[in-house]
């Protein structure tokens, strides 16, 4: 559960820092800030799937 709570504050943590970014301007940022967001649903995904939730 805590690996699940800390992919979650991840996610948003990416999802603030892409809204940054776009709003800066910095559209590279902003993409690899949506990259560490998928990246860190995609774990949280694989993880309930290994978990069986």
């Amino acid at each position: 559960m805590n690996e699940e709570n800390y992919l979650r504050s991840k996610m948003v943590q990416a999802l603030k820092r892409e809204r940054r970014m776009l709003a800066e301007g910095r559209l590279l940022e902003a993409l690899d800030a949506r990259y560490e967001y998928r990246r860190c649903r995609q774990q949280l995904l694989s993880y309930g799937e290994i978990v069986g939730t």
